[in-house]
């Protein structure tokens, strides 16, 4: 990632506080999606945007909501890719090659599934994962959604906090 693009887009950020809220929302989207997840730098991003926050730039309470749906979109793409595909995800790269990374995800949630969703939000390798595995075997809907929803809104929170005490203090 080229230090300029990260400037560029939290010049932006700031300069539409209101559009912005897609660019959060894209963020936490992506930090939910299987694979891009992974690949995506969306802890350092939404570290940004709390200091934007912090310093006045963005309303907090909207970029909190803004990250808590892109994650719930996220979580729920994920959820239907496992739920769609199940077992045959196995079949595809990279679970063909690095079959780990579904291991991992499934070993948390068949120990407590609730508690995995949960648990999950905050360990970034496997966060992507968990709810395509939750997909994977079957979680009803309804269940998996109400622990996503409060882990999302924690997850958020948690995400953007530290860095809206770092713009307030520098403020």
């Amino acid at each position: 990632m080229s230090p300029s693009w990260f400037d560029t887009l939290l010049a932006w950020i700031s300069a539409h506080p209101v559009a912005a809220g897609l660019v959060i929302f894209a963020i936490a989207f992506c930090d939910a999606v299987i694979l891009l997840g992974a690949v995506v730098p969306a802890l350092p991003l939404m570290f940004a945007v709390g200091v934007l926050v912090g310093l006045g730039e963005i309303s907090g309470p909207y970029a909190v909501i803004c990250a808590t749906i892109g994650a719930l979109v996220g979580d729920a793409t994920s959820y239907w890719v496992g739920h769609r595909f199940g077992p045959q995800l196995r079949n595809h790269w990279p679970f063909r090659k690095y079959p780990q990374l579904l291991d991992r995800g499934e070993l948390l949630f068949r120990r407590n599934a609730l508690k995995s969703i949960l648990i999950a939000r905050f360990v970034g390798p496997i966060r992507p994962f968990v709810p395509a595995v939750a997909g994977m075997l079957r979680m009803p809907l309804r269940r998996y959604g109400m622990a996503s929803g409060l882990a999302w809104v924690a997850g958020a929170l948690s995400f953007l906090l530290p860095g809206w005490v770092l713009g307030h203090a520098y403020d």
